[in-house]
């Protein structure tokens, strides 16, 4: 999944005290890490560390699928969410935080590839993806606590897949994507319905990396986009979600990831894990302290087609 971007959007957390943000909404991060690739799910502690273990499984391989999470409890981000993937596929799937395999949620508005996804906790937003060898500009979105088929939100600015995407409460963004490689930046406000609008620019074109952000309560509101397909896969960019403009560079990641991974948020501090470069890494960074970034543990296989969410374990 992308971005649970990432995925949160994302995205994709902890046994921490972290509590999860909610800006009026619900809670869309927490304190606990998932990385999901094709079927297979791990969790691990965000904050304190450690290797990640066994979660469960998804009913269907979402590879190149989207994810994020929510919850209506403030502090208590409950569930996950994967949508799209390979095939293309339409499905959607849930997952408690408390560790179970994921059961059927709905479907996509269309099958797709290569999605990416946000959340303000109570709504997900599923963007962009790959349809057919087409490059799609759909975003659908659903409510978290309530299953059900996605319904249409609107529009990207540009068609495209292999999105990152990252989750400000308010504003829900994507970032970067294919094909060609793309440097755009659009967002939207998810607790309404409409096309996206463009936000700025990335430092570098990217695809297939990743998204986190930083715990919107902390005044912060930063949103980072890691790694990806591009001439330095390491990379770390960000930008201010609640400010339209270009991305600033961060600095880099600990460890290699290439692209196709997966990332996610305790809110000060996020996640890059798995990747095409076939490692087991989870790598850290400080959100807030550029170049800041460090090993978390590893996944107990490498995942190299991984998306990330996080949420709170009860």
């Amino acid at each position: 999944m992308q971005g649970m971007t990432g995925m949160w959007g994302g995205v994709q957390g902890s046994l921490m005290a972290a509590s999860g943000s909610t800006d009026g909404n619900g809670s869309y991060y927490g304190g606990q890490g998932f990385i999901q690739d094709s079927l297979e799910q791990y969790y691990f502690n965000i904050g304190s560390g450690g290797n990640a273990s066994n979660f469960g499984d998804c009913t269907t391989p979402h590879t190149d699928g989207a994810s994020t999470s929510g919850g209506t409890s403030y502090g208590a981000s409950s569930r996950g969410i994967m949508a799209g993937g390979d095939g293309p596929i339409d499905t959607i799937d849930y997952v408690a935080t408390t560790g179970s395999n994921a059961s059927d949620f709905g479907e996509l508005t269309a099958a797709r590839s290569a999605p990416a996804a946000c959340s303000n906790g109570i709504r997900g937003c599923i963007g962009g993806g790959n349809i057919g060898g087409s490059q799609a500009n759909i975003i659908d979105y659903i409510t978290i606590e309530t299953t059900g088929n996605a319904l249409d939100f609107g529009d990207l600015t540009q068609a495209r897949s292999g999105i990152d995407s990252i989750s400000g409460g308010v504003r829900g963004v994507w970032a970067r994507g294919q094909d060609p490689h793309f440097d755009v930046i659009d967002y939207v406000t998810i607790g309404t319905t409409g096309n996206a609008s463009d936000f700025g620019e990335c430092t570098q074109a990217v695809t297939f990396g990743c998204g986190t952000n930083s715990d919107p309560g902390s005044g912060q509101l930063r949103g980072v986009f890691m790694a990806g397909h591009s001439g330095v896969d390491n990379h770390v960019e960000y930008i201010t979600i609640d400010t339209a403009g270009n991305a600033q560079d961060w600095g880099e990641l600990n460890s290699n990831h290439a692209y196709r991974c997966g990332g996610g948020t305790n809110g000060p501090r996020g996640f890059c894990g798995g990747g095409n470069s076939a490692t087991e890494e989870i790598t850290y960074i400080t959100i807030g302290s550029l170049g800041t970034s460090g090993s978390i543990g590893e996944l107990p296989t490498t995942c190299a087609s991984a998306t990330g969410w996080s949420g709170s374990p009860s």
